[in-house]
């Protein structure tokens, strides 16, 4: 009987164990994403600062982020702000909300957003109000929100797959 129990007590051990490496590996690699974050922060200001010169009525920061597989941009909520869900159960329920101002996010291990970064730092785009405004309405669709001038939204995308293709 005493073999089971210290064999139990192994196993247990053995798992926390685990539990600290996994710890321990998790807050590693929190840390380097921060000092890579704090090494990009030289090259993101001119960005952030294009932005919130765009967007200021709109958003309260601009913040570069590693954690982003696919998008360029997100929004989150300030600390204590109201999701984009729940602003729209409120107006369905009639209720009027004043506009919340939110944290765009964005994807610096993106290369996309390292184009514009560059563009950004050189005033080398003369569309880049229009991608400003973009990143910020994609987010906003990513977040289950209805854009308040659709048709603008497309006229800008629109505007941009033009050049692309080089129309």
């Amino acid at each position: 009987m005493s073999k089971t129990i210290f064999a139990i007590n192994e196993e247990e051990n053995e798992d926390d164990n685990n539990d600290d490496t996994e710890y321990n590996d998790l807050k590693k690699e929190s840390l380097e994403k921060d000092e890579k974050l704090k090494a990009l922060e030289k090259d993101f200001e001119p960005l952030k600062n294009f932005i919130m010169g765009i967007l200021s009525g709109k958003l309260e920061d601009v913040k570069p982020v590693l954690n982003l597989t696919n998008a360029l941009s997100c929004l989150r909520e300030r600390n204590n702000g109201m999701s984009v869900q729940m602003e729209n159960l409120f107006r369905a329920a009639g209720q009027e909300l004043p506009e919340q101002k939110r944290i765009l996010e964005l994807n610096v291990s993106h290369p996309v957003i390292k184009k514009i970064m560059s563009a950004v730092k050189n005033h080398d785009d003369k569309n880049l109000n229009d991608i400003a405004q973009i990143l910020y309405e994609q987010a906003l669709i990513l977040e289950g929100a209805k854009l308040k001038n659709p048709a603008d939204y497309v006229k800008r995308v629109n505007n941009l797959i033009s050049i692309a293709v080089g129309e």
